[in-house]
């Protein structure tokens, strides 16, 4: 019994999203400055991710264990916390010696998902046209709930399904 109760509780722990010290998120404006805390796991080229992760994106066409093409430097969202809207961006150049991005947009999907792991909403998309490459994520009040926290996946790929990078942050809800 107490074996199975262990069992369990590892079980149910590895369904649940661990949002980090503190807040749990980096606090920025509508300008895209900081205003608090900040979470330093949050906004990254993520490295691997396990099966749950990869599979919130298995029908992307993109190969989630390759090596992303670019690591950038900058990668955010504000506001945050948000009440419907958030701009996603990526640093206009590249820190590897890698092609430059802006020729052509390239294109993300996120997946946000619940403290239980549980997808709440699913966007794709272009990034705006320019240097900076630049997605806007919409926040439906009928789907997120004020004063909670949810964390977004996102993929970033070129119009070939060549991984530019991966990886995750946490947003909070203010209505």
């Amino acid at each position: 019994m107490a074996s199975g109760l262990a069992a369990g509780t590892v079980l149910a722990s590895c369904n649940r999203v661990d949002f980090g010290p503190k807040e749990g998120y980096t606090e920025k404006d509508v300008q895209n400055y900081p205003t608090g805390e900040v979470d330093k796991t949050d906004w990254t080229a993520d490295g691997s991710w396990d099966k749950q992760e990869r599979d919130l994106f298995k029908d992307s066409g993109v190969n989630l264990n390759a090596a992303g093409r670019g690591a950038f430097n900058s990668i955010g969202l504000y506001p945050n916390p948000c009440a419907e809207y958030v701009h996603f961006y990526l640093g206009n150049r590249p820190v590897r010696n890698t092609p430059a991005p802006a020729a052509e947009p390239l294109q993300m999907r996120a997946v946000v998902v619940d403290k239980k792991y549980r997808p709440v909403h699913r966007f794709a998309g272009p990034a705006n046209a320019g240097s900076e490459q630049k997605f806007a994520v919409q926040f439906p009040a009928d789907k997120f709930e004020d004063g909670k926290l949810y964390r977004l996946y996102y993929v970033v790929y070129d119009a070939n399904n060549q991984l530019y990078l991966k990886g995750h942050g946490d947003i909070k809800i203010k209505r």
